[in-house]
């Protein structure tokens, strides 16, 4: 089993109103602040090295997203009782 980062950039990225340009690694990475400073890009290790660090990226702020969601509807279903 595999793990598109395009496609979970891409679902990430589905409902916000701004969003990168494109969902090109390079771009990514951009979006994300990741130091590539020590990465050759276009090199095969550069790449997993810059794609592990935009999967972690992708995990915090998919986890801040998922958690406000559902404060969101928890927030919307205390107030329906009410």
């Amino acid at each position: 089993r595999g793990l598109c980062t395009m496609q979970l950039a891409m679902w990430h990225f589905h409902n916000q109103p701004a969003g990168p340009i494109n969902f090109k690694l390079q771009t990514l990475a951009d979006w994300f602040k990741i130091d590539r400073s020590e990465m050759q890009m276009h090199d095969a290790l550069g790449d997993v090295r810059c794609t592990v660090e935009l999967y972690k990226k992708l995990m915090e702020s998919t986890n801040v997203l998922i958690h406000q969601n559902n404060s969101k509807n928890s927030s919307s279903k205390l107030g329906n009782e009410a």
